[in-house]
């Protein structure tokens, strides 16, 4: 199967889809998680699981604090990171886990071309 690949330009801002499908599942989100690659901890995690999805609290990873941000007010969803870096890309991971329904993943390739100019 292909991933659907994702292509900016070193230094730009990535944005990176993850369609929380709530309507269709008529259930909550409680736990959003991005991992990159085989990374065993998260890169960036929203946590649901005792507030509302839209006032949740998120927990980057320290070397993503200041550069990453979950919009999941945006339809779709999305993982935005400023700055990115050749460095990181690779396969990325969208781990959605709902109240009730099953948990759901999408994958993506993110790549990442030299700069402008």
């Amino acid at each position: 199967m292909r991933l659907p690949t994702y292509t900016f330009i070193e230094g730009d801002r990535a944005e990176l889809p993850c369609d929380l499908n709530v309507s269709a599942t008529e259930d909550e989100v409680s736990l959003v998680l991005w991992h990159r690659d085989e990374s065993g901890s998260p890169l960036y995690s929203v946590d649901a699981r005792d507030l509302p999805l839209p006032t949740a609290t998120h927990f980057p990873a320290v070397h993503m604090e200041s550069r990453a941000y979950f919009n999941s007010s945006a339809s779709p969803a999305y993982l935005r990171i400023e700055g990115i870096k050749k460095d990181e890309e690779g396969i990325y991971r969208c781990r959605i886990e709902y109240r009730r329904a099953r948990t759901e993943t999408m994958d993506m390739m993110l790549l990442v071309i030299g700069e402008y100019g």
